[in-house]
């Protein structure tokens, strides 16, 4: 199974987990808005077993995933694009500009799978072990955070902030650029 940590039974096991597996089904899900709850299933899946990430694995998790949250964080807009909805009156056609809440027509952004994509990968990278095997990350890392911190919603911006917070406690020397960034916008 490539479903973190799952073996066939459905129970957890210690057995490493197919990244590359797990990568091709949170990409592949994210191609159209009918598949991505399927994009949000699977990283709601990692996040939540999380922990079956042992040292071994982690190097391998950070080089396949990483560069995939970064792009779906990049991709993936935090508020619904304006669409254009076309009515008849009794004098021809209008055009008015509205917004996609998605095909199930969440009233509340969280509900959103768009919504819950980014904030199950912010709360991974809340969960990424501060050493030296994220060192390498750690500036893009800071750079999607602070993007996300910028034009998120504010419960998915806290998370952004806890995640520079602990990158600059942790790699402070490194990430010195960006020290001014941040506090300008704060």
């Amino acid at each position: 199974s490539d479903r973190p940590g799952e073996n066939g039974n459905g129970r957890t096991s210690n057995i490493n987990i197919n990244w590359e597996a797990l990568r091709k089904r949170i990409v592949t899900n994210m191609t159209s808005e009918t598949t991505l709850p399927a994009a949000c299933d699977a990283i709601a899946e990692l996040r939540d077993n999380f922990e079956l990430v042992h040292s071994t694995e982690y190097p391998t998790m950070l080089s396949v995933l990483l560069p995939v949250f970064a792009s779906i964080l990049k991709s993936i807009p935090c508020v619904p694009p304006p669409i254009s909805l076309e009515y008849t009156t009794g004098h021809g056609t209008a055009t008015t500009t509205g917004h996609s809440h998605s095909q199930q027509h969440h009233s509340h952004p969280e509900e959103r799978p768009e919504h819950r994509i980014r904030h199950a990968i912010l709360e991974i990278c809340t969960r990424l072990p501060q050493n030296e095997i994220l060192r390498p990350y750690a500036g893009d890392l800071l750079e999607m955070a602070m993007r996300v911190l910028q034009n998120d919603y504010e419960d998915n911006a806290l998370i952004a902030a806890k995640i520079v917070f602990e990158l600059h406690k942790s790699y402070r020397p490194m990430l010195a650029k960006y020290v001014r960034p941040f506090l300008e916008f704060i």
